[in-house]
């Protein structure tokens, strides 16, 4: 599969509001180059016209007379959108929220309850002080505050899955997760295993599928919680066929608004959760779907808008320029009060997904190959790549961070800084710190306030912008190393 034409890659950005801007000549923000996206990507324009449209015309509670059908229609119609996203059998799968980090929180609470409950009861196989809990060092804190947390409520202990070197590289800095590591750690007590699809500080892909499969040969039975924040930008989110029981994205980091869906598994749902929401929707004539289990209602809005980024993937993989409107409930068997949508099937949504991630994929290989032999040029001067070093986007995605290091290979402190401002003051946005990432930077030995300087680069990127962001970094290492 092949990435964008120039034109193709026009058309993508012309969608952007904040990429059309920086595209213009007289734009006060022309040049500027969005480099930061696995901290927040650029949204698109249909989604901020969702958002409005619903405020303006459908702002009202879920009740029965007609408006208020209309906007009940498009709440479930963008959480049918993020089910077939997540690669959910049911929109009764997947719970929507105001960020990964409160869902992640709610799901914690969900199984706190549930555990005590049955604990209380004497339940068969409930959970025991010294039960396990096991989170990656690669992870974010939104996939390891929660669940240590819990660990320490709960009496459980918890393990930490660290970060290994990459074996065809000398650097330190190389690292990333390998589940060879996890055999070791996968015990009968095991009750949780949480770690990152793809880690937002290294870029590294974590093989998902393997992991899985140390923990159910071991612990058949543990929950699963892959978090995917920073790989939805760049592949597809297939929990099912990953084996995995929880798995959650960010929509504002895919091309969305400022909300987060988790698809977790029926089983999960009914055997380990906990219902958090009013007490007489604790009740079996309650709601389907995950809302009974929610602390409370979602944000309709925002929730209406994620059906306008599922639209846009789908385009990707059709090469539309501009996307049509699916009709996401008729997908999941629902009815629709929206009119002028497409009908498509199951199936043609995931070719479509699986298309638009394989044409993503080979764009973000010619990114990489642009960027990363310029920095590991500068690999004798002392500059590390934080992650692997592969240019290939099968290994990673184009979101890179590296450092400076003395002739003993000890962090440079203060460089990451100097580096990031000489970017920033160039009209590139890039990153510098800990990236929340603070377990993986404090564990590699660098200094957490320093930290690493972070550049991610998504599909609507050019391959011109990245050429002009490693000519910068040439002249800024040439004048600092």
């Amino acid at each position: 599969m092949s990435g964008f034409s120039d034109e193709q890659l026009a058309a993508i950005r012309a969608q952007f509001p904040a990429l059309a801007a920086a595209d213009s000549p007289t734009s006060p923000t022309s040049g500027y180059i969005f480099a930061e996206n696995a901290g927040g990507s650029q949204v698109l324009l249909s989604v901020a016209e969702a958002i409005s449209s619903y405020l303006l015309t459908t702002n009202v509670q879920m009740a029965s007379y007609a408006l208020a059908s209309r906007a009940e229609s498009r709440v479930s119609h963008g959480a049918c959108a993020a089910a077939a996203l997540l690669g959910a059998e049911s929109p009764d799968d997947v719970m929507l929220g105001q960020s990964a980090t409160q869902l992640v929180f709610s799901l914690s609470m969900m199984l706190e309850t549930r555990v005590l409950a049955d604990r209380a009861a004497g339940a068969e196989g409930a959970w025991q002080e010294g039960d396990e809990i096991i989170i990656s060092d690669a992870d974010h804190e939104t996939n390891r505050g929660a669940w240590t947390r819990l660990a320490t409520r709960l009496g459980l202990k918890l393990k930490h899955w660290p970060v290994t070197r990459v074996s065809n590289s000398e650097s330190k800095y190389a690292v990333t997760l390998d589940p060879k590591v996890l055999e070791t750690l996968v015990t009968s007590h095991t009750r949780v295993v949480a770690f990152t699809a793809c880690s937002n500080l290294l870029g590294a892909f974590t093989d998902i599928g393997s992991a899985t499969q140390v923990v159910r040969k071991v612990a058949k039975d543990a929950l699963v919680c892959v978090d995917c924040v920073a790989f939805a930008p760049h592949r597809r989110i297939t929990p099912r066929s990953w084996d995995v029981d929880v798995a959650f994205f960010s929509l504002y980091k895919t091309y969305g608004a400022h909300v987060g869906a988790m698809y977790v598994d029926p089983r999960v749902k009914e055997t380990q959760l906990a219902r958090l929401n009013h007490f007489f929707l604790h009740t079996p004539h309650a709601p389907p779907g995950m809302y009974p289990f929610q602390t409370s209602s979602v944000q309709y809005e925002l929730n209406y808008s994620i059906a306008a980024v599922a639209d846009y993937l789908v385009s990707l993989g059709t090469a539309k320029q501009v996307p049509s409107k699916v009709d996401w409930n008729a997908l999941f068997g629902r009815a629709s009060s929206e009119g002028e949508l497409t009908a498509l099937s199951r199936s043609e949504v995931d070719d479509a997904l699986d298309a638009a991630y394989a044409r993503v994929a080979a764009h973000e290989t010619t990114l990489l190959q642009v960027i990363m032999p310029v920095l590991l040029k500068w690999a004798d001067k002392g500059l590390r790549i934080v992650g692997p070093e592969d240019a290939s986007s099968d290994a990673r995605a184009p979101t890179i961070a590296f450092v400076l290091v003395d002739a003993q290979g000890n962090h440079r402190v203060g460089t990451s800084k100097a580096i990031h401002q000489a970017l920033v003051r160039s009209a590139i946005g890039a990153q510098q710190g800990h990236m929340y990432a603070h377990k993986l930077v404090s564990s590699l030995g660098l200094d957490l306030a320093d930290g690493v300087i972070r550049l991610s680069f998504v599909h609507y990127n050019s391959a011109d912008e990245v050429r002009r962001t490693a000519d910068l970094l040439t002249a800024i290492f040439q004048t600092l190393v």
